[in-house]
């Protein structure tokens, strides 16, 4: 198993939660934290899980623009 990085210290949340998150959808952590369950309290992590997440959504759309 591999050991991920708390986001979120907060919600607990960590790297390899956000990211699964992305890759089912959520554009921000806003909704990526929904999907888990819970919201931004302080927000000092967002910026640092919408990185995450547009890395995950940047790995996803070359392999859709192949498809076409």
């Amino acid at each position: 198993m591999a050991i991920t990085m708390i986001v979120c210290s907060c919600n607990a949340i960590r790297e390899d939660e956000v990211r699964a998150a992305a890759r089912r959808g959520c554009p921000n952590p806003e909704s990526a934290y929904a999907s888990l369950g819970c919201e931004p309290q302080c927000r000092c992590c967002l910026s640092y899980a919408q990185e995450l997440i547009d890395e995950e959504l940047n790995k996803v759309v070359p392999i859709r623009a192949r498809a076409a």
